[in-house]
């Protein structure tokens, strides 16, 4: 930062200005039109009083100077410097626009060029041919200053020009400035440059823009006076005037988005510190920052968009508007990459980078709005990414906010709060009758895409279709045929809703009762008309269309599965687990249907299962002469209502007795083995009959008598 010091409407201070030529020379002859004079240093009062003479002749239109150097003076050095000479000499001179310098073996030019109307001034260098131009943009502002300065009594403001250094392109410039041999002030720790203006230039050279003010200094000029409530008033002014020029940056295509690089920072002089801690202090009140849709606002409500924040395209995932606390996205054309300059400084004006709490409050205000039904899949996938990336919190696996969120979408259409996932499934492949009462996640989410593995982490079950099954089976309330058949048409992904995974083993076959809910065909008369599959609007062999449902659909076995002639152990396993009756009853109904399948150990193997607590093959049926013999204390019965029927036929297969047989007194013999009876009478009258009923089962006596009977008669 150059700081001047120009007078608005003075022409100096001190004289020190021109006086400054005796540091080089002991005369110096001046002529202008016609007037001719010199002063001569080594004179009494020769540097203040002029000597009239006519030694050099007048240049029309110029006023001339010649200086006759000091013994102690090495030319060559003095040109050295003057070709050194800094085109910011001419920045703020009101009259002076070329300056021509010609010594030994170089010819150089520095021309000043204003643009008013661009507020621009353009200073030229040209050295041997060599050219060079630096360009500025300069900002004026008038400083309200205190009355009484002396030297400036009646001066009630002061002009400050800053000039900020573009290139050809208007861009900033951000490069050393020189130090003017003339005058120097000591630095200040600003990392800008200063200039002091009187009537000798002095540069305090550092970067990034230059300061003319009319700053009271020291008699050296070495040093600006900080006790002075004069320069205390223009250092004030040099924040306003930033300030403006920030707001005149707002309509420059390029300065606009880089005006910040002219900031000043780690000023460590005492009194200048001033102007950089006031325009940090200014600048967080000040609307000086565009945001995405281009409006202004302060650098503390703007964010960096990190790119983690948004989808494929570069666009955030949570639009400006649904921020929460009024944030907004800084504008993408200021240059915030990671590695860059700009990126430090706007962190040092207030803008911040999104967390992932602002994301969840963004979120949050999405879910209020009822907008997550409106984004597409990709737009899911983003957020459920962004979702599986934040760190863990410290309690928990799952953030309270994220629980909140209604963002698991439902096959019914509704959105439910992730709270809620560990009682949903991803879809099993069928579509659910509305009026089972189950929700599962919407269809078509792929298996490996981020949203998908989020609801995972959430709790959502993987694809099950039991659930669905169950429910179908253990539904309470009564319940039309056309809903039953609407559940039992209930296709799968693969033709077949496994229903029969959802069945306990033991309720894998069909009961013969649930046959007589359905009976050949039957009127619906919780159903319209149209709803019918009959003309009449009768549901047509809804029976048959039951149990083939059952079988095919469900996998219940209309009986029980029989495997190499035997009943398979699914079955045998749990029929403990039956009622007596039930169990009976079912055989009675399948036995047409086993009978074919069954072979005669397979048979035998049947009878083995437990009934009442016995072997069915240790039982009798109460019919004809058993109903009459007063057996029942000695072998038990098997509880049937109506043993007479036709149909108990079978259970003698199964080696229950039926009549008077060798089978009744062989298993009356067993029934007081196991007791530990030992009535002589008794078995004596059981080998009797058994003797006389040889040639009715010879093969049963034989087998059964060695292995099995072997009683102790007193």
């Amino acid at each position: 930062m150059l700081l001047c010091a120009s007078l608005h409407g003075y022409a100096g201070e001190k004289g020190i200005g021109f006086k400054s030529v005796f540091t080089v020379a002991d005369q110096v002859y001046i002529t202008s039109g016609p007037y001719s004079f010199h002063f001569d240093k080594t004179a009494p009062l020769g540097m203040i009083t002029p000597i009239l003479g006519f030694r050099y002749p007048a240049v029309p239109g110029w006023t001339t100077f010649h200086l006759h150097l000091a013994p102690s003076e090495n030319g060559s050095d003095l040109s050295t410097q003057l070709r050194d000479v800094r085109p910011t000499l001419l920045l703020f001179l009101r009259q002076l626009r070329i300056l021509n310098i010609t010594t030994p073996g170089v010819t150089l030019e520095v021309r000043r060029t204003d643009d008013d109307d661009r507020d621009m001034i353009s200073l030229e260098h040209i050295q041997n041919g060599a050219r060079d131009v630096e360009r500025y943009i300069l900002v004026r502002h008038l400083a309200q200053t205190p009355i009484g300065e002396p030297g400036r009594e009646d001066v009630k403001e002061s002009e400050v020009v800053l000039a900020f250094p573009v290139t050809k392109n208007q861009e900033p410039v951000m490069k050393k400035q020189d130090v003017h041999a003339f005058l120097p002030l000591r630095c200040y720790g600003f990392k800008v440059c200063f200039l002091v203006w009187t009537k000798t230039c002095a540069e305090k050279c550092y970067e990034k823009f230059i300061i003319q003010a009319d700053f009271v200094t020291s008699a050296s000029r070495e040093d600006v006076l900080a006790d002075k409530l004069w320069n205390a008033a223009l250092r004030k002014s040099v924040v306003d005037t930033f300030l403006l020029a920030i707001d005149r940056f707002e309509d420059h295509p390029v300065i606009r988005n880089v005006w910040f690089r002219y900031l000043p920072e780690s000023i460590s002089d005492s009194f200048f510190c001033y102007v950089e801690h006031k325009l940090l202090e200014e600048l967080v009140r000040k609307q000086a920052l565009r945001s995405l849709d281009g409006t202004y606002h302060c650098a503390s409500q703007l964010f960096f968009l990190p790119s983690s924040f948004c989808d494929e395209s570069g666009a955030p995932l949570i639009p400006e508007a649904y921020l929460p606390r009024a944030q907004h996205y800084l504008s993408p054309d200021y240059d915030i990459h990671p590695d860059r300059q700009d990126r430090q400084i706007l962190r040092r004006l207030g803008v911040r980078e999104m967390t992932g709490d602002d994301f969840l409050g963004g979120l949050a205000n999405m879910d209020g709005a009822g907008m997550f039904g409106r984004q597409s899949n990709a737009w899911h996938d983003a957020a459920a990414n962004c979702l599986l990336r934040l760190p863990r919190p410290s309690l928990g696996k799952i953030y309270p906010e994220v629980l909140r969120l209604r963002i698991l979408p439902l096959h019914n259409g509704s959105w439910v709060p992730a709270a809620s996932a560990s009682t949903l499934t991803f879809p099993p492949g069928v579509n659910i009758p509305d009026d089972l009462g189950l929700q599962s996640i919407v269809p078509g989410i792929s298996l490996f895409s981020p949203r998908y593995q989020f609801f995972v982490y959430l709790g959502v079950m993987p694809p099950n279709p039991v659930p669905i099954a169950r429910k179908i089976l253990t539904v309470l309330g009564p319940r039309s045929v056309a809903a039953r058949v609407a559940h039992a048409r209930l296709p799968g992904a693969d033709g077949a809703l496994p229903l029969r995974d959802a069945l306990l083993p033991p309720a894998r076959f069909l009961h013969p009762d649930y046959l007589s809910a359905y009976p050949e065909s039957a009127t619906d008369y919780e159903t319209d008309a149209n709803d019918a599959n009959g003309a009449d609007g009768t549901f047509e062999d809804t029976r048959s269309e039951w149990l083939n449902w059952l079988r095919d659909h469900v996998g219940v076995n209309v009986v029980p599965r029989v495997h190499h002639g035997h009943i398979v152990h699914e079955f045998l396993d749990h029929t403990s687990t039956l009622g007596s009756r039930e169990l009976l009853v079912s055989l009675r109904a399948w036995w047409p249907r086993l009978l074919p399948q069954l072979s005669d150990e397979g048979a035998r193997a049947l009878g083995s299962i437990s009934v009442a607590g016995r072997r069915l093959d240790t039982l009798y049926l109460r019919r004809g002469a058993l109903a009459r013999l007063d057996v029942e204390r000695e072998i038990p019965a098997i509880p049937v209502d109506d043993p007479e029927d036709n149909a108990w036929d079978f259970l003698e297969k199964l080696g229950v007795a039926t009549r008077i047989s060798a089978l009744f007194f062989v298993n009356k013999l067993v029934h007081m083995q196991a007791k530990g009876e030992k009535d002589y009478e008794t078995v004596k009258d059981i080998y009797k009959q058994l003797d006389a009923r040889f040639d009715e089962d010879e093969t049963l006596i034989k087998c059964v008598f060695p292995a099995h009977i072997s009683l102790e008669v007193a």
